[in-house]
């Protein structure tokens, strides 16, 4: 398969070699389409939908061989993981036994201070760590302050719109109608009077009698006025009465 491909490679090259541009002495464009896959949604193919593919014939005795072999592969691989396992402790036990006990203890010197290099290091993340949570927990302290006082002065604000509607409805209770007041409301209600035996010029002035009931003086004009506009609103509606057209 490999050698398929580099044939294949091979002879594309050859091929824009040979076709080399004259002017810049470089190879001319290839163009090469390729077939994209599907979306997942799509549906399935119509010639597929009812396609059942056939099983497989299995071959029995070729079944039994592949498995001997594959037995033979693991075999074979864990005798070479063995022995590569073997080598590389042969090779450190030379390479350890031709050290002296300067190199050893020198060896285990740096060692030591590597490890107190990195004791430090974990130290000096380990209190960026600790100021980096106490800033945080500090920010998270103030978020839930300031919710909270959002929350009491929300709650402040319905309880005074509460108290306000409240205090509003006890002032208008006082004219509320009970049993206790009834007599006296319907009473003062007979004694309260109101005539609207009256008219309105279109300056949306009253013309006759006012409100409130005169006795002797009910539809009697107030003033000499007032008789000088009934006799003038009287002569324009005749004249209007008289333009109207007449129905037959």
């Amino acid at each position: 398969m490999f050698n398929r491909i580099k044939c294949a490679s091979n002879l594309a090259k050859q091929k824009c070699m040979q076709h080399e541009n004259i002017e810049t002495g470089l190879p001319w464009v290839v163009s090469q389409s390729i077939r994209h896959r599907m979306w997942r949604t799509a549906p399935k193919n119509k010639s597929k939908i009812f396609y059942v593919p056939e099983p497989k014939h299995e071959d029995p005795e070729e079944h039994e061989e592949l498995k001997a072999r594959y037995r033979v592969y693991r075999a074979t691989m864990k005798a070479i993981r063995s022995k590569f396992y073997k080598d590389n402790q042969v090779f450190m036990e030379t390479m350890t036994a031709g050290k002296s006990d300067e190199d050893i203890a020198t060896e285990d010197r740096e060692h030591i201070e590597n490890l107190e290099i990195n004791d430090k290091w974990n130290q000096a993340i380990a209190l960026e760590r600790k100021a980096f949570e106490e800033q945080r927990r500090l920010k998270e302290e103030r978020k839930k302050l300031l919710y909270l006082y959002n929350e009491e002065k929300k709650r402040l604000k319905r309880q005074q719109r509460a108290e306000e509607i409240v205090q509003r409805e006890m002032e208008a209770s006082k004219t509320f109608i009970t049993k206790e007041n009834l007599d006296s409301v319907i009473e003062q209600a007979l004694n309260s009077k109101q005539d609207y035996n009256f008219a309105i010029d279109p300056q949306g002035q009253r013309i006759g009698q006012g409100s409130e009931m005169e006795g002797e003086n009910k539809g009697k004009p107030h003033s000499l006025k007032d008789l000088e506009d009934f006799d003038r609103n009287k002569q324009e509606w005749e004249k209007d009465f008289a333009h109207a057209p007449r129905k037959l």
